[in-house]
């Protein structure tokens, strides 16, 4: 982990477009930026720690795969520049690992993760790619970090896409190992594991004590729901074999026309089958079986 020097600009200003500062100066101000003379300066604070105590700022996001990061894909820790550990410090933050709410206001998506180091580039945050998709963040974007505190978690519900992950070998073992690229889980959320190379992608479908828990020296219980692709694991009954009288109507002969068929039927071997209908029945006087006091 590098320590960046304490003399650092904890500020350093991003240079928006117009339309860009309206849409995040609305956002996060809650405030029309009709009317306004000028803007206020962007700069990458959001809240400033000095006045309340808390990390909170505005960076562009990137995926990791953009500084060759890709070995953290497989969990949800970030890569921040060096000037936010200085504030961390400043703030005396003493807590480890050091966790963070991070989010995108206008798609009102958010998520939670720790961080493995602090090389970003200033104004810059590296994030794992299905942690992008899962805020709608394209290369580029604003993204807020705010640091916080979670509650241990006590029980996870997973939901693994493909019913293929069942038939790995001692599941919870291979899910245990995977699990501690994690620092939190966050309901909601889809996360991905790695496993003798392949990706296995699982839906948090529940969390608990709260809807984000820090599962880092946690005694967790993991449960699991059917997989999304289950359906398919149960192929539809056998259905039973047809009767003649379940034939439909155009494999049945009627009366009329078995004079029409007949010679047919001799030359191909096809059954001709009588469709009985009540008008053609006609009751016909002891033709029953016979019986005898004598039998």
């Amino acid at each position: 982990m590098d320590v960046g020097s304490s003399n650092e600009s904890h500020d350093s200003d991003i240079e928006l477009s117009d339309s860009e500062y309206e849409s995040l100066y609305s956002c996060y101000s809650g405030e029309d930026v009709e009317g306004l003379d000028e803007y206020p300066t962007p700069t990458t604070s959001v809240s400033s720690p000095d006045r309340y105590g808390v990390f909170e700022r505005l960076y562009r996001c990137h995926p990791l795969s953009s500084i060759g990061k890709s070995h953290l894909e497989h969990g949800n820790q970030i890569i921040m520049p060096r000037s936010a550990l200085a504030l961390l410090l400043d703030l005396e933050v003493d807590e480890y690992p050091m966790l963070f709410k991070i989010e995108n206001r206008p798609s009102e998506r958010l998520s939670h993760c720790g961080v493995s180091e602090f090389t970003a580039e200033e104004g810059s945050v590296y994030l794992p790619k299905w942690m992008m998709e899962n805020l709608q963040l394209d290369n580029g974007d604003f993204v807020d970090v705010k640091r916080i505190t979670l509650v241990k978690g006590t029980r996870v519900c997973l939901q693994p896409h493909s019913s293929e992950f069942f038939r790995v070998s001692n599941v919870r073992a291979v899910l245990e190992t995977s699990l501690r690229s994690y620092f939190c889980l966050t309901r909601g959320d889809t996360i991905v594991v790695n496993y003798n190379s392949k990706d296995y992608y699982f839906n948090v479908v529940d969390t608990k004590p709260n809807s984000a828990v820090c599962i880092i020296d946690a005694d967790v219980e993991v449960d699991f729901v059917p997989s999304l692709d289950s359906e398919r694991q149960f192929p539809e009954p056998p259905q039973p074999a047809k009767r003649e009288t379940d034939l439909p109507l155009s494999d049945v002969v009627k009366p009329q026309s078995l004079y029409k068929t007949a010679d047919h039927a001799a030359k191909t071997g096809a059954k001709v089958v009588v469709a009985e209908t009540s008008k053609n029945k006609v009751f016909q006087p002891f033709t029953g079986k016979k019986y005898s006091l004598r039998d």
